[in-house]
C-alpha cells in the first residue's frame, strides 16, 4: 500500500489522471442518479382501511377492527400494529420489522384480510396499502364569488378528475370545508307554541341519530339490527315533528 501511495507522489501526473478519471465517472453516474423533486417517504408501515356506513365507533371495533387484529396476527414480519375504530371507518396501522420486504408482507397481509367473511354485509372491501408520507409539490385554491358553496364544491371536484388525468400527476387531496345545515328558531313561534328552544333542540338530535337496534341470533348467524335515522338535507330537517297536539295535527320543525 505503501509503495501505490508513493508511485502517485513521484509521479503527479498520474495522479492528476487518476482525479480526472474520477470526475468524468461522477458526471457520467449522475445521469443515471435517480432524483425526484418531491420523494415519497416511505415508513415500513401498512394501512388498512374498511369503510362501515352509519356504524358507530363501538360497532366497527367489535364487527371490524378485532377481525382484522385476529387476522394478521400470525403474519410474518409486523412488528407492531394498532388500529382506530371510529364512525363510519375503522384504520389499522401496521408497523412493519427492519428488513422484510414491505411488499411481500403486504401482499399477506391482504391475502389474511381477505379471507375475512364475518364482516358486516353492508361494509365496504377492505383497502390495504403502504403508508407513504408525501410531500405537497402544489396548491391550489378554487374560489369564485358567484358560485355557491356546494356548486363551487362540484366545481372543484371536476378540477380535481381533470387533474388527476394528466399521467404526471400521481395523486390529488381535495380539501373542502364540511357542509353544515343551520337551524334558525322564531323566538315568537317558540312562544306561540308553549315550547323551548332546549326541546326543540332535543327533538332534533333525537331525530336524526344512526342508532344501534340490538341483534338477532338465530341458529348459525347473528343479525344485527340498526335504526338509521340520520338527516343530511334541509327538507329531512323541515320534517321533523317538534310537537303533536292533542287534535291531531303536528307541529314541524319547517313551522318554527
Amino acid at each position: 500500500m505503501k509503495q501505490f501511495f508513493t508511485i502517485f507522489v513521484k509521479n503527479r501526473v498520474y495522479a492528476n489522471i487518476m482525479v480526472l478519471f474520477a470526475v468524468v465517472c461522477g458526471f457520467w453516474a449522475l445521469k443515471y442518479l435517480p432524483r425526484e423533486t418531491f420523494p415519497d417517504i416511505r415508513m415500513d408501515t401498512i394501512r388498512v382501511t374498511v369503510f362501515w356506513p352509519g356504524a358507530d365507533p363501538a360497532e366497527v371495533e367489535e364487527a371490524i377492527s378485532c377481525k382484522i387484529e385476529e387476522a394478521i396476527e400470525g403474519v410474518e414480519g409486523i412488528k407492531n400494529y394498532h388500529t382506530l375504530s371510529n364512525e363510519h371507518f375503522c384504520i389499522a396501522n401496521i408497523e412493519i420489522l427492519e428488513g422484510f420486504d414491505i411488499d411481500k408482507v403486504k401482499d399477506e397481509v391482504r391475502t389474511a384480510v381477505d379471507t375475512i367473511t364475518t364482516f358486516p354485509p353492508d361494509a365496504e372491501r377492505p383497502v390495504v396499502e403502504e403508508f407513504l408520507i408525501r410531500v405537497q409539490a402544489l396548491l391550489l385554491a378554487v374560489t369564485c364569488p358567484d358560485l355557491s358553496t356546494a356548486a363551487l364544491q362540484d366545481y372543484a371536484k371536476q378540477v380535481k378528475d381533470e387533474l388527476i388525468a394528466l399521467p404526471s400527476i400521481s395523486q390529488v387531496k381535495l380539501v373542502q370545508r364540511d357542509r353544515e345545515i343551520i337551524i334558525e328558531v322564531s323566538e315568537e313561534r317558540l312562544r306561540e307554541y308553549g315550547i323551548t328552544f332546549e326541546q326543540v333542540a332535543m327533538v332534533i338530535k333525537a331525530n336524526s341519530l344512526n342508532a344501534p337496534g340490538g341483534t338477532i341470533r338465530t341458529e348459525g348467524e347473528h343479525i344485527r339490527l340498526r335504526t338509521l335515522g340520520r338527516n343530511y338535507t334541509s327538507e329531512d330537517f323541515a320534517g321533523i315533528v317538534v310537537l303533536s297536539r292533542p287534535e291531531g295535527y303536528h307541529i314541524t320543525l319547517d313551522r318554527i
